[in-house]
């Protein structure tokens, strides 16, 4: 294909999908993915006024050493687009200590 055409493709497919289809890296490109400068820091406790307050849970199956972390988190949206995280807990929890620190977050 002619640059012109794939530089058309990449703009239809997206970064995503054309890495995968046409250059067969189903890693992505660098444009994908989580970017440290998006990180912006606050000064203060986080407050969840005027947020959707949306709780996120990657529970992990023991407490055993070397076994995974539980995260629980709770995240603020604004009408700005902007997520918050305003709290949030990782650590080797069994059953009923998540369940503890869920409702406690």
């Amino acid at each position: 294909m002619p640059p012109e055409a794939l530089i058309e493709k990449r703009k239809e497919q997206g970064p995503w999908t054309f890495s995968c289809q046409m250059l067969l890296n189903p890693a992505g490109d660098a444009s994908m993915g989580f970017k440290r400068e998006w990180l912006r820091y606050m000064d203060g406790a986080p407050h969840a006024v005027g947020l959707s307050v949306y709780l996120l849970c990657d529970p992990a199956h023991s407490k055993r050493r070397g076994s995974d972390f539980t995260v629980l988190m709770a995240i603020g949206v604004g009408r700005d687009g902007n997520y918050r995280l305003l709290e949030m807990v990782r650590d080797r929890l069994n059953l009923t200590e998540r369940m503890e620190a869920l409702f406690e977050l």
